[in-house]
C-alpha cells in the first residue's frame, strides 16, 4: 500500500469529524520543512470527492481556503490547510451544481494568486483534478479564465495544462494542442508587456512556469510542439528567447529530439538581435 493509500484509509474516519481533521492534517502536515505531505493533501481530496460535502465539510473547507497570510503563513503548519482545501475543492468541482461550482472557481481564482507559493500549486493540483475527470469542462473553464487574468493566475493554467496524465491519455493529443493554443495565447501578453511589467514577482513566476510548461505540452505532440517552438523562436522579444531556449535544455526534449532542439536553437541565434 503507498503512502496515498495509507492516509485514505486513516482519513476514513476523520473525514466526519473537522475537528479531529484539522488536528491530524496539522500534526502530519510535514511542515514546517522544504517538503509538505503531498500525498496526505492528495488523500483527503480523494476521500472528499468519494464522499462529498455536506454542509459543515463544504464550511471547513471554505473556511481553510480562505485562511489570509497572516493566519496562515509560508511555510508554518497552518499553510497547509488552505494546501489540501483547494485541492479538495477542485476534486468537489465536477459533481457540483452551478452555484458551488461558481464558488469554488473563485476560490481556485484566488488560491492562484496567493501570496503562498504552495496555494498556487494547489491551484494547479485542483485543476488537473478537473481535467483528468472531464477536460472538456476544464478546457472550457480555463478558456473564459485565461482572458482576464493575471500573470500568477496565467502561471497557474500553464502548471494546470502541464500535466502528463492528462496529455498522454485518451484525448490527449486534443488536450496538447489546447495546451500549446494557450501558450500562445500567454507569449503574445508577455511581448506586450513592458520593461517595467517584466521585473516583479509575478512576471518572474510565469517566467518560469512558461520555461517549463511549454517542453511538457511540446513533449506530448512533438510535431505541432516544434512548429510552435520554431515559430516563437523567430520572435524579437528577449525574454521569449530566453523562454524558448529554455525548454529546448529540457532533457524531456533535449535527450528524445536532440536535431530537432538543434534546429530550434539555431533559429534562436541567428535571429538574436
Amino acid at each position: 500500500m503507498g503512502k496515498r493509500e495509507t492516509h485514505a484509509a486513516r482519513l476514513a474516519d476523520l473525514i466526519e469529524d473537522p475537528p479531529r481533521l484539522e488536528a491530524f492534517l496539522l500534526k502530519h502536515s510535514g511542515l514546517p520543512g522544504r517538503r509538505a505531505n503531498i500525498e496526505l493533501a492528495a488523500a483527503l481530496a480523494d476521500a472528499v470527492a468519494n464522499s462529498g460535502a455536506d454542509d459543515e465539510r463544504w464550511e471547513t473547507l471554505a473556511r481553510w481556503a480562505a485562511l489570509s497570510y497572516d493566519d496562515a503563513p509560508t511555510n508554518s503548519k497552518r499553510e497547509f490547510l488552505p494546501f489540501c482545501a483547494v485541492q479538495a475543492m477542485g476534486a468537489l468541482y465536477c459533481a457540483s451544481d452551478d452555484d458551488t461550482r461558481e464558488e469554488i472557481f473563485s476560490a481556485l481564482r484566488a488560491a492562484a494568486r496567493s501570496e503562498r507559493w504552495r496555494t498556487r500549486e494547489a491551484a494547479a493540483f485542483a485543476l488537473q483534478r478537473i481535467g483528468e475527470r472531464d477536460f472538456p469542462l476544464l478546457r472550457e473553464i480555463l478558456s473564459s479564465w485565461l482572458e482576464n487574468s493575471s500573470r500568477l493566475e496565467r502561471r497557474a493554467i500553464l502548471a494546470a495544462l502541464a500535466h502528463p496524465p492528462m496529455l498522454e491519455g485518451p484525448g490527449g493529443a486534443l488536450a496538447a494542442e489546447f495546451a500549446l493554443e494557450v501558450a500562445g495565447e500567454v507569449l503574445a501578453g508577455v511581448r506586450k508587456l513592458t520593461k517595467a511589467n517584466r521585473s516583479d514577482e509575478e512576471f518572474r513566476g510565469l517566467k518560469k512556469g512558461l520555461e517549463y510548461a511549454i517542453s511538457v505540452f511540446v513533449a506530448a505532440a512533438p510535431e505541432e510542439g516544434f512548429r510552435f517552438l520554431r515559430k516563437w523562436a523567430e520572435v524579437d522579444d528577449i525574454d521569449v528567447k530566453k523562454i524558448v531556449a529554455a525548454n529546448i535544455r529540457k532533457s524531456r526534449l533535449a535527450k528524445r529530439f536532440p536535431e530537432r532542439c538543434a534546429e530550434v536553437g539555431e533559429i534562436l541565434s541567428w535571429s538574436s538581435p
